[in-house]
């Protein structure tokens, strides 16, 4: 008997030490389980999502604008133009029903942070984000920028910008005008790309003095604006032999004061 009492104790000593090892997790109306990626969501017109005007004033009075509700903006165009000295930590703000990004990042010569996660999916024109925004350098090669149609100037005079954009779908991009103009430091592969709608690559990599990467297998065929496209691009010279230009209306001084070879340049444009 005394055998039986000690098996049973020595087994409910076990099974306690073992239930020890675990936490059960019981729901309850009062958890939030929190978005993977950690942004700030809230249903449009709430008390919480904030307009586009409320927020340029908190930017204008310097206020903290980090865990703001910015799901119901659809134009974050010139967000900051009251304070080109915002760098502030705006990881979190919810971007994914932004259709314009507009001259967003416009002149703002401190800003440089972490944005890789936003959702900017939904957005169709990209014209001038980062345009002068001399410190920006972070990586943001996860992006959908799929439905943007319009890339003008979006990196012009970034000049410490040189990350990763292989892997973005610009499948859709008509305008490509100025988009990497006098992005000093900018040497990434862009092979990938799809330019394919592209109708107007004038200044593309105008003052790019960094780049030089190989992109001839570009379909540029239905572009017409080619003019100054690798003006004063002084590393560049790669093979552009296989480009199709028959469509090509406009290339005045394609390669002006650029390192660009007679041999890798398309014959119309020599």
């Amino acid at each position: 008997m005394k055998k039986i009492y000690s098996i049973m104790l020595i087994s409910l000593i076990s099974n306690q030490t073992f239930a020890s090892n675990y936490v059960a997790f019981i729901p309850t109306d009062d958890v939030t389980i929190p978005n993977p990626d950690n942004t700030i969501k809230c249903d449009i017109g709430s008390p919480e999502a904030i307009t586009k005007q409320d927020l340029r004033m908190m930017i204008y009075n310097r206020e903290d604008v980090t865990k703001v509700c910015t799901s119901g903006i659809t134009d974050f165009s010139g967000i900051f133009d009251y304070d080109l000295t915002f760098n502030q930590d705006i990881s979190r703000w919810d971007v994914s029903n932004g259709i314009s990004f507009r001259l967003m990042f416009y002149k703002l010569s401190s800003f440089n942070q972490d944005i890789s996660r936003w959702d900017v999916s939904n957005s169709t024109n990209f014209e001038g984000t980062f345009q002068e925004a001399s410190s920006f350098n972070q990586d943001i090669s996860r992006w959908n920028v799929s439905k943007g149609r319009n890339f003008r100037g979006m990196f012009r005079l970034a000049s410490r910008f040189n990350q990763p954009l292989n892997e973005w779908d610009v499948s859709s991009g008509t305008n490509f005008d100025l988009m990497f103009s006098f992005a000093s430091s900018f040497n990434h592969p862009l092979n990938k790309w799809d330019v394919s709608n592209g109708l107007n690559f004038s200044e593309m990599f105008n003052g790019a003095d960094a780049f030089n990467q190989y992109i001839n297998e570009w379909n540029v065929a239905k572009g017409i604006n080619f003019t100054f496209m690798f003006k004063d691009a002084t590393s560049f010279d790669q093979p552009l032999n296989d480009w199709n230009v028959t469509n090509a209306e406009m290339w005045g001084d394609f390669r002006l004061n650029s390192n660009l070879s007679d041999a890798n340049t398309p014959e119309k444009f020599r």
